[in-house]
């Protein structure tokens, strides 16, 4: 009897159903288990993203804040720097200036010529010009006009530098050359009213720059020949070798010279060959003067700027 019952179409139709709407719902569910875990491996790597980005975020901030102090701290240093640069200077005031620098210096007629030597050129945010100045005058005239550059034109740095001793001194003037002045300007200096650098910061403080000054007395000027001079002066064949100090060589026509003073401050321009203490001179370089005198065989001078002991 069973068996007819299930064998009835009818049966079939609704057991067959009923499988269909179990398996339709195992799998609605099954999937959307699925689904519902797919969008929470979604969540948990949008997550973990954003962790991540909150991380950098966050450290960004701190080192956004460091650089903000260290740009305040910059920009104070700079304020500080900016105040002790000299003013830039234009032609015409560079050239009154350097002229005043030498008339102060005893030149009254300061220079055969003053040219620009080179197109201006920039190196680090400076501008820099460069002028050619070509003189005739006097060695320790010279020397206080340099010292005057050195003090009152703190923008301005001398190089190629030239000296040649003039064939017939006259006046005063045994020295023909010439000298390059560089020019420097930046943007930080517009405006600014400080004449003279009187202290640099450095990494490690304050460094005070003495101002230059060339004091003429007691020296005489090596492009005359060493010879007796008014006034008993010594000469170079009157030195004592045990008491000489080599100052540095410079070219003359060409020709090497040396440059010694003696104890007393009392200079000389010797070249090679030159009677010197009862010797001569026998080598000249930029770092050694060499002197070969009786009792003293070859001896050897090392060039010093060491001032001179005060007894």
């Amino acid at each position: 009897m069973g068996k007819r019952r299930f064998k009835d179409p009818v049966v079939q139709k609704a057991v067959l159903v009923y499988l269909l709407a179990v398996l339709a719902a195992y799998l609605v569910f099954h999937y959307g288990v699925l689904g519902a875990y797919r969008e929470a491996d979604k969540a948990r790597e949008a997550n973990s993203r954003l962790r991540v980005e909150l991380q950098t975020a966050m450290a960004d901030s701190v080192r956004a804040g460091e650089l903000a102090a260290e740009i305040e701290a910059n920009e104070g240093q700079i304020d500080d720097l900016r105040r002790s640069l000299p003013p830039s200077l234009n032609e015409a005031e560079l050239i009154r200036r350097v002229t005043l620098a030498a008339q102060s210096a005893g030149i009254d007629s300061p220079f055969d010529a003053f040219e620009v030597k080179a197109e201006p050129r920039t190196e680090n945010n400076l501008t820099i010009h460069t002028y050619e100045v070509a003189y005739i005058t006097g060695y320790h005239e010279f020397a206080k006009f340099v010292a005057n550059l050195a003090r009152n034109l703190p923008q301005v740095s001398l190089s190629e530098l030239t000296l040649v001793g003039t064939a017939s001194p006259s006046e005063g003037r045994t020295l023909r050359g010439s000298v390059v002045l560089s020019v420097f300007s930046s943007p930080l200096a517009e405006g600014t009213m400080a004449p003279v650098i009187t202290e640099v910061t450095t990494a490690g403080g304050v460094e005070v720059i003495e101002p230059r000054t060339y004091d003429p007395r007691g020296r005489r000027d090596p492009f005359l020949t060493p010879g007796a001079q008014p006034g008993s002066q010594p000469t170079a064949e009157m030195a004592n070798l045990a008491n000489l100090y080599y100052r540095g060589m410079m070219t003359v026509d060409g020709v090497p010279a040396a440059l010694v003073e003696d104890a007393a401050g009392f200079g000389f321009s010797l070249k090679v060959g030159d009677a010197i203490a009862g010797g001569k001179v026998v080598g000249i370089t930029p770092e050694e003067l060499v002197i070969s005198a009786p009792g003293y065989g070859r001896r050897t001078l090392k060039v010093t700027q060491a001032p001179i002991p005060v007894y």
